[in-house]
């Protein structure tokens, strides 16, 4: 055995069938083939729509963010997390095949410094090629812990010399402090490490809640100003297990290509949410599908490949279905939330991430509830580099910054998923800016199905609003 596994020395070049760094190597040409059949579809249907074969040189945009995807792929990069968590960036990087040499953290919160050491660990001795051990000794100690004190001088100073970096920060929908914490950051990296060196992948999610901070609209405008029109996606599209829609600002690649891929993106063939479910429970039977823009994963009939977000966030159980209890328990006959380590998996993460004896499960709950979904980053970051060298010419931009009633008490169990239910009265779904109740009170009539109106996929598809709405009804919309 001294000469390998099956005695001939072949161990290098074929690895034992249990060895771990086969699955991970697996892992991430599954998501590399993935991302270039998303490609190959986007430049179909733009051919047909143009009657033609398209060519020409990339933008100046997919020109530099190619120069840098080679830079980084060789050298390696350096990652930084400015609002930490459960350093989500970090594992999609490593998902994705990108080299991290440094990664740099921050985050007020206790609890998540703690796990976040567990998962360098985690994640060093899962992806070591990518992600050594001392790609992470600094990570808590080479910046401020809180963002909004970290200043370009200290940038410059932990940030190694002429390797590629990239930044990614994903706020609270409602975090108006950390919002403008993230724009300030990178506009201070770039500036003091170079515009073409610094790439970012920022953004939020779009979630259930009550309405944002008067601040809002102010602050997404001066995101929008600085970035551009955000990319709206469901997580599920990508290939999560949880419904979540997230507006997304990179320079990773040209924006208006990555919108045009991520919106003809199909979700690729994976573990079904029964398959990622504990021993003894059952997942939900999808009974129509959703409608967008939300992604219509399930055929009616069969369990469902993804749930809403609700049940990562609740802890409640319930005598029927809802988005907070979307889950069967045979054992008590009850339907729940998600459990914890079902979180874990359904949104990317490695199993046990979050486990520690310093945390409760309250707090990891919370932790997992404002985790990017991993599945999602690393779907972009892939498709960023499969982009990269791209150039087509762009199809008509659309916004995602609407409001819109998501109050409903419709009967079908799929309209369930899509909202809390009584645990949440009176929520809205808030994209931008603030929210907006139906016109005429929730007293006036039967609540519509999510996404029903039609005003809002309008809206939501070109930018723009119907001609000849009323004045209410287009200051509902706006």
């Amino acid at each position: 055995m001294a000469f390998g596994w099956n005695g001939w020395a072949y161990e290098a070049a074929f690895p034992p069938p249990s060895d771990p760094a086969e699955d991970v190597q697996a892992e991430r040409d599954g998501l590399r083939s993935v991302a270039r059949e998303w490609n190959a579809t986007r430049k179909r249907r733009c051919q047909a729509a143009a009657g033609s074969a398209r060519s020409g040189s990339p933008s100046p945009s997919a020109a530099a963010a190619a120069q840098w995807y080679d830079q980084a792929m060789r050298e390696g990069v350096v990652v930084y997390e400015p609002l930490g968590g459960l350093a989500s960036g970090l594992e999609a990087c490593l998902r994705s095949g990108v080299p991290v040499r440094s990664y740099l953290y921050s985050d007020v919160s206790e609890q998540a410094r703690g796990l976040a050491l567990r998962r360098f660990q985690q994640l060093s001795d899962r992806h070591g090629d990518l992600f050594p051990s001392t790609a992470w000794g600094s990570a808590l100690i080479g910046l401020p812990q809180d963002v909004t004190k970290v200043t370009a001088a200290e940038l410059r100073a932990a940030i190694p010399d002429s390797l590629p970096v990239l930044i990614i920060a994903y706020w609270e929908p409602d975090d108006v402090r950390a919002q403008q914490a993230v724009l300030r950051i990178v506009s201070s990296a770039q500036s003091a490490l170079g515009a073409e060196r610094v790439r970012f992948c920022c953004g939020a999610a779009v979630r259930v809640g009550p309405a944002p901070p008067q601040e809002q609209p102010r602050s997404d405008s001066l995101v929008c100003e600085a970035w551009g029109n955000p990319v709206l996606v469901d997580a599920a599209r990508l290939g999560s297990g949880v419904h979540q829609l997230y507006r997304t600002w990179s320079n990773l690649t040209d924006m208006e290509l990555l919108r045009e891929t991520l919106s003809v993106a199909t979700r690729p063939a994976g573990p079904s949410v029964q398959q990622r479910l504990l021993p003894g429970r059952a997942a939900p039977v999808a009974q129509q599908q959703l409608r967008p823009p939300f992604y219509a994963s399930e055929a009616q009939g069969q369990p469902v490949n993804a749930v809403m977000h609700a049940a990562v966030s609740a802890d409640s159980t319930g005598a029927a279905p809802s988005a907070a209890c979307p889950v069967r328990d045979g054992a008590s006959s009850v339907y729940t939330s998600l459990k914890l380590e079902e979180s874990e998996v359904l949104l990317g993460f490695l199993q046990g991430s979050t486990e520690s004896p310093r945390v409760s499960d309250q707090q990891r709950r919370a932790l997992l509830a404002s985790a990017t979904d991993v599945c999602y980053l690393s779907s972009v970051i892939v498709v960023g580099k499969v982009l990269a060298a791209e150039a087509t010419s762009a199809l008509p931009a659309h916004i995602a910054a609407v409001n819109v009633s998501a109050q409903q008490p419709g009967a079908s169990f799929c309209s369930a998923l899509s909202q809390r239910g009584q645990a949440v009265p009176n929520e809205f779904v808030v994209f931008a800016t603030g929210a907006l109740d139906p016109e005429g009170g929730a007293d006036a009539g039967p609540g519509l199905e999510p996404w029903a109106d039609q005003n809002l996929l309008t809206l939501l598809q070109t930018g723009q609003l119907p001609q000849g709405l009323s004045e209410a009804e287009s200051f509902r919309q706006q």
